[in-house]
């Protein structure tokens, strides 16, 4: 049954004009944020919160991208042009910039070390290599150069689930339920590998279902406030991560569809988000090797501007570049107007 208000209205309604941008970016500095305090030697009792907004939005929108683009190699390939351009800059900047700057060792030392090029194949988010020679060795969190690369990791299986599950033909609602209900059955046995994956994969799929469902998801002030009221009254409560997954997944749509929100460079903000995502982990390390004395909120407001540098910097010469390209060979391929890669998450 169609609701009044409805998500799908909303996003039928709405088009592009709504605050995915906004929140894109909001929640790529959330991820800053709370990494900030075990980067200053602390820890966030939410940390985990980050990570479930993260997988939701990728879940939602993600699958929503592979139904507009029917088929899965349009699909892979839309996927790999958003991720990877941003990953090669990424991996050189740390490299070649942030690793000589900040290393203990001598430059010699550390471009003549085998550990240096193998930080490299990092580009291809499978083989991830957290350290550089001589690189943040004595940070509170010692040796890592990108935390926070190991949820890539994560999309990338989810993403071809996606296409399995197509292939399979499990995509329809049933099924997808179905399979969030087993998913949530290994999550609370517990077992003893490939659990974080099931418990966000519990997320992800979270966000496929809600994609599917849109239709009778409704968009309403009352169910946000009874959202945020619930979330309060659990705040410190074993049971408040569980809860957020659905509460605040539920909040996150509602920021992106309530209404739109008129704030300049919106649409910049958004397709730098996921640079700030990918820069955020090494500027702030490098600020605390800099620094050491500060705090987990001073490492973020020092850490943020130079984190959306890196990120604009490399959408504007990189990203875009090759975006813009991807688009027009899309164009020229499919000969249609309307082709076009959607923006991901943190992405």
């Amino acid at each position: 049954m169609r609701l009044n208000h409805a998500l799908a209205e909303r996003m039928s309604s709405m088009g592009r004009e709504n605050n995915l941008d906004l929140v894109r970016f909001i929640i790529a500095a959330f991820v800053m944020y709370f990494h900030a305090f075990h980067i200053a030697g602390g820890e966030h009792s939410h940390e985990l919160l980050r990570v479930i907004l993260f997988f939701f939005i990728s879940g939602f929108f993600v699958y929503g991208s592979f139904e507009r683009w029917g088929n899965v190699k349009d699909f892979v390939r839309a996927r790999c042009v958003r991720l990877f351009p941003g990953m090669v800059v990424l991996m050189f900047v740390t490299l070649f910039f942030i690793g000589p700057i900040v290393t203990d060792k001598s430059i010699m030392s550390y471009m003549t070390d085998t550990k240096t090029w193998e930080y490299l194949l990092g580009v291809t988010i499978v083989f991830l290599q957290q350290e550089l020679p001589g690189v943040f060795t004595n940070n509170p969190y010692p040796n890592v150069v990108n935390g926070s690369l190991w949820t890539l990791q994560l999309e990338l299986v989810y993403y071809a689930s996606i296409v399995i599950l197509s292939l399979l033909q499990l995509t329809k609602p049933r099924a997808l339920i179905m399979l969030l209900v087993f998913t949530y059955i290994l999550h609370y046995l517990s077992l003893p590998v490939g659990e974080t994956y099931i418990s966000l994969y519990r997320v992800f799929l979270l966000g496929m279902l809600c994609f599917v469902y849109k239709e009778n998801i409704p968009i309403r002030h009352t169910f946000a406030f009874g959202s945020v009221l619930v979330l309060l009254v659990f705040w410190n409560h074993p049971w408040f991560h569980e809860l957020f997954i659905f509460f605040g997944s539920y909040l996150t749509l509602y920021a992106i569809y309530v209404r739109k929100l008129t704030v300049p460079w919106s649409r910049l903000l958004g397709n730098c988000s996921y640079g700030v995502f990918l820069f955020g982990y090494p500027v702030q390390q490098s600020v605390q090797h800099f620094l050491p004395e500060i705090s987990a909120g001073q490492n973020f407001i020092i850490s943020l501007p130079f984190a959306c540098l890196f990120a604009l910097l490399s959408w504007l010469f990189v990203e875009r570049k090759v975006f813009h390209y991807y688009k027009s060979d899309q164009l020229r391929t499919h000969k249609t107007a309307n082709a076009r890669i959607e923006q991901p998450m943190l992405k």
